[in-house]
């Protein structure tokens, strides 16, 4: 599926600059979909009983589910709620892959790369969960040495950073273009894989790119072949 753009895109000379400059991935919103699953526990937990139910494709922005636990007046704390959500064990063991994400990582294990999965996910907490997930869904022979978290019992965003900054990574791939933003400051090359919350996003440090192209393409191959055309053309 990859190679098939090899006429426009120099995917050679892509492999080459990954495995010089190193390249990392997020976990939620690249690895693992855990998007729609947190959507559906907030529905079972809220939005039923307020009547106002949502759907992944409403989730224009990254902290939004905070808003619409809002509404649930029974709640004393919304962001504490919608953490819970997303760092729960039946949102991180059952989510999907990232439609495309398997063959991307294949892609580049063939060629002698595995990226690192850095992540802000609280690993005190998650750690199991995360690992489970990986053994499902890639198999009992993956490297767990490859996932980077904190060994905090909260989200640690600049754990993300720093641990990017300290493997020395030149590309990383991310959802959120917060932490996007963040990691871009540090001279990394960051790609946005297209979710809702960043689809209206505009970057305006050329170290993030958005993806535009090849819309009909699963959304990680999307954001494979948009770094692959940056490598290309620069």
């Amino acid at each position: 599926m990859i190679e098939r753009l090899r006429p426009r895109l120099d995917l050679e000379r892509t492999i080459e600059v990954l495995r010089r400059d190193g390249v990392t991935m997020d976990i939620d919103g690249v690895d693992a979909e855990t998007g729609h699953l947190s959507i559906r526990e907030f529905n079972h937990l809220h939005g039923f009983k307020i009547r106002s139910p949502k759907t992944y494709e409403e989730a224009k922005r990254y902290w939004i589910l905070v808003d619409w636990i809002r509404q649930d007046e029974s709640v004393e704390d919304p962001l504490i709620a919608a953490v819970n959500i997303w760092n729960s064990e039946l949102v991180m063991e059952n989510a999907d892959l990232v439609p495309g994400v398997q063959a991307v990582t294949r892609y580049l294990a063939r060629r002698d790369i595995f990226p690192p999965r850095v992540t802000s996910r609280p690993g005190a907490r998650t750690r199991e969960w995360t690992h489970n997930w990986y053994r499902k869904r890639y198999g009992p022979s993956f490297d767990m040495g490859l996932i980077r978290m904190s060994d905090t019992y909260k989200s640690d965003p600049e754990f993300k950073k720093s641990e990017i900054a300290r493997l020395g990574t030149g590309y990383h791939f991310e959802d959120s273009y917060e932490d996007a933003e963040k990691i871009a400051e540090t001279g990394v090359m960051v790609v946005l894989v297209p979710q809702p919350w960043n689809l209206d996003y505009q970057p305006t440090n050329p170290n993030i790119i958005k993806v535009r192209g090849y819309p009909f393409r699963f959304k990680m191959v999307r954001a494979f072949l948009a770094l692959a055309e940056r490598i290309t053309y620069n």
